[in-house]
């Protein structure tokens, strides 16, 4: 493995943020904000370390591998949670370094959860560098470096297979670094869509800005209290859940049918279980709510499907306390968030597409069973599922479960309550951001101890990059070269 030189790319990821630091600056201090001093520390510090880091240790001729990837998109992720809470630390607003440490990890992997208290009364500038850690954070940082950085070079395909999420990589272009261009494109086009119909919809522009950011990176970060909840309009409610939905899918499909070519669409097997999912939960959760909490049908219709989207997709939104629901509506939306988007998408969680192999590969085990001769292939997309992406897939589930019980047991262990520790370390893991009991919608997490705190960073790293890039990280064989 090329250390020196991987930290060196590093530090020239440090270096993009801290320029990126440079526009909420500039925004506090139009404002007349107080913070902005903070603000431009925070981008200086970041912008010296980075240049200076990337200056010395970088060497353009040595070509970057897998191993080399995978190092530098788990350095990469721990260092930008590090550069975003300086900010919030330096300001004063969050004084404590750990809640300044997670408010920001939080923000980088598009979790959602916080440890603020009051949102409102942050300084805007803090609001927007908020909304843009969970923006960048969603398509991925290291897709970005790839795309703006040609001096990762060929070995930019090694990070492009590190980081983006889902258990296959869909080019859509020859070299990886048109490829990451292009997906952010369509993501950036997806964002400006839908700040204007949020402006449209009577959000100030500022609002505007800063929910477009986290909705299209299923971040679920909000400048009020309430979350989408306190705006009371039906109308930013539903061009939410649509957004959502549309964030939750495989970016690659979105390419493709915005060239005019919807045959992807129509025969990938997992976009019509996403659907046929999401369907299912909003008719059931609408029958459960409907006549209990709410007296009209639409209005059950409409909480039930923005917060089934906002839970499967990982976005974390909330309109509405769905710790006020049944028990069996809770217990779904416990569920889903294990279950996640589409592959490809900025949503977190385990994935359709894994979860839809698994079932598929238990129906046909049962069916070898009873025709121990016949030869049955495990098919996707009418293409044969090799048995190495089931041996990974089950490799995946069983990690992501153990993880998830030991953050659990962690959790109960500081004192947090069964059903709070599992709805946080479900929450944490699947990057969603509300979980259940003291941590639900209507809560934060504050009260937390420093040692849960830390323990659901851990989660939500581990989580945004899908266990194995930690895993391969913390291996001793990865350091044996």
């Amino acid at each position: 493995m090329h250390l020196r030189c991987s930290i060196g790319v590093v530090g020239y990821i440090m270096l993009f943020v801290g320029c990126v630091i440079l526009i909420p600056t500039i925004i506090s201090y139009l404002l007349g904000e107080e913070v902005y001093p903070a603000l431009l520390v925070s981008s200086g510090i970041a912008i010296l370390a980075g240049f200076l880091t990337g200056k010395l240790l970088y060497e353009p001729d040595i070509e970057l591998r897998l191993r080399d990837g995978f190092f530098i998109v788990s350095l990469g992720w721990i260092m930008m949670g590090v550069i975003g809470a300086i900010p919030f630390w330096l300001s004063g607003e969050i004084p404590r370094l750990v809640d300044a440490w997670f408010e920001s990890i939080s923000g980088f992997t598009t979790t959602g959860s916080t440890i603020l208290e009051d949102i409102e009364v942050m300084p805007k500038g803090l609001l927007l560098w908020r909304s843009m850690i969970q923006w960048i954070g969603g398509m991925g940082i290291i897709v970005l470096s790839i795309a703006l950085l040609p001096l990762l070079g060929v070995g930019g395909m090694q990070l492009f297979k590190a980081e983006v999420p889902g258990p296959t990589i869909d080019k859509v272009k020859p070299r990886v670094r048109d490829t990451a261009i292009t997906l952010w494109k369509v993501y950036v086009l997806f964002t400006v869509a839908v700040g204007v119909l949020y402006f449209i919809g009577g959000m100030n522009w500022f609002e505007s800005v800063c929910h477009a950011f986290t909705t299209m990176a299923t971040g679920g970060f909000s400048t009020r209290n309430a979350s989408i909840g306190g705006f009371n309009s039906s109308y930013i409610t539903v061009v939410t859940t649509i957004f959502m939905f549309l964030a939750g899918m495989n970016f690659v499909l979105h390419y493709r049918w915005l060239r005019g070519d919807y045959r992807p669409l129509l025969v990938s097997t997992e976009f019509r279980w996403y659907i046929g999912i999401t369907v299912a939960a909003i008719i059931f959760v609408t029958i459960s709510t409907f006549n209990t909490t709410f007296d009209s049908i639409w209005t059950a219709l409409e909480h039930a499907a923005f917060q089934v989207v906002a839970i499967l997709t990982t976005t974390g939104y909330s309109s509405f306390d769905y710790q006020l629901w049944a028990p069996a509506v809770q217990f779904l939306l416990l569920v889903f968030m294990f279950f996640g988007g589409m592959a490809g998408s900025t949503a977190g969680g385990i994935k359709i597409v894994r979860v839809l192999l698994l079932v598929k590969n238990t129906y046909y085990e049962i069916k070898r069973i009873l025709h121990p001769k016949a030869v049955i292939p495990l098919t996707l997309n009418k293409q044969n599922v090799t048995q190495g992406v089931v041996n990974e897939i089950m490799a995946f589930v069983f990690i992501f479960v153990t993880i998830f019980i030991g953050g659990t047991v962690i959790l109960a262990a500081t004192g947090i309550d069964f059903m709070s520790s599992l709805g946080a370390t479900a929450s944490a893991m699947g990057n969603i951001g509300p979980g259940l009991g003291s941590v639900g919608p209507a809560e934060t997490y504050a009260h937390l101890h420093p040692v849960a705190k830390m323990t659901l960073t851990i989660c939500m790293i581990m989580g945004r990059l899908e266990l194995f890039t930690i895993m391969i990280i913390l291996s001793r064989g990865f350091w044996r070269v």
